[in-house]
């Protein structure tokens, strides 16, 4: 990559592995451990360096390369040591490291996002398939944070595996917090999802996005039904790790159930025909309700109620 890559070019580095914080309190680094690294006893300074690769490697190699908009990625227990060290810099290495910690900082564009915290784990869960924190990143990437024209841009993506990857550590009885820096203000693409990507990611909880509703005759939502319905969805989703289901604000979403029906008001009662949608195919038969124009809320749990069996039943 040194040799090859250019100024305007964008580098992505990923690390998916196990990684311990070493040294003195004041002065430890973060190590990735190598698979030929046969057991976690760092003490023998030999094998540290030919064996592991030390943050202030990583910073050396990184500043090598001219690719002015870059990101690290680093799933791995301990691997916030790495935010530290850029965040203290002077108190943490020598002189020549932090020299090499300064030029990263003053990046164009250098985001870094980690696992965990300096001394905590990095979780891997089978029923995610993956650690938390690369599962939250294929989510985002997936559709959960695009852009409206389903660009993947930087710091969208790793707020978005910040804020999640708590939800699901908790989910599994674990308590874990990535962590993220990168320069004041800006932010870039790093790709694009199309009709030519496909992200193979195993949905745990089944994802709903946006409803609609409307009325049978003048093709209007008079009631805000669908409104009603979303927010019903919110209320469910704020459970967190608890709740059955995602909701997300979104148009799209690859492979997303949505809820789709006609209704007609006569009176104070409304007579409704819905159907359930997974992307654009519907699933099952649809179903008929009725309830009270007053009555919204209890509307919305018998539609999501009716939904649900068609689901889990």
């Amino acid at each position: 990559m040194k040799t090859r890559a250019k100024a305007e070019d964008i580098l992505v580095v990923y690390f998916s592995g196990h990684g311990l914080s070493y040294g003195d309190a004041d002065q430890a680094l973060f190590y990735y451990l190598t698979q030929s690294m046969a057991n976690e006893n760092l003490s023998d300074a030999g094998l540290r360096a030919s064996r592991t690769i030390s943050s202030a490697e990583l910073t050396r190699w990184i500043n090598d390369i001219p690719a002015l908009k870059q990101v690290l990625i680093l799933d791995a227990c301990n691997s916030g040591r790495v935010v530290e060290n850029l965040s203290m810099g002077r108190k943490s290495v020598n002189s020549s490291q932090i020299r090499a910690l300064d030029r990263m900082k003053d990046r164009t564009g250098m985001f870094v996002l980690t696992g965990s915290a300096a001394d905590k784990v990095s979780y891997e869960a089978g029923q995610y398939g993956q650690g938390l924190l690369t599962y939250s990143l294929l989510q985002g990437m997936k559709g959960l944070a695009l852009t409206a024209d389903k660009r993947v841009d930087v710091s969208t993506l790793f707020e978005h595996a910040r804020d999640q990857v708590p939800l699901l550590a908790k989910g599994i009885g674990g308590v874990q917090t990535p962590m993220l820096t990168g320069p004041q203000g800006g932010s870039f693409d790093i790709g694009v999802v199309n009709e030519n990507v496909e992200i193979p990611l195993a949905e745990v909880k089944p994802v709903f996005i946006r409803n609609n509703f409307q009325d049978a005759e003048d093709f209007g939502d008079p009631l805000d039904l669908t409104a009603a319905l979303d927010g019903y969805f919110r209320k469910i989703t704020l459970h967190g790790a608890q709740s059955d289901i995602i909701y997300v604000d979104v148009a799209e979403y690859e492979n997303a159930y949505s809820i789709k029906g006609l209704y007609t008001i006569t009176g104070e009662n409304v007579a409704l025909k819905g159907r359930l949608f997974k992307g654009k195919s519907p699933i099952g038969k649809a179903f008929d309700l009725s309830g009270k124009k007053d009555a919204l809320t209890a509307l919305a749990e018998e539609i999501i109620e009716a939904v649900s069996k068609m689901l889990y039943d």
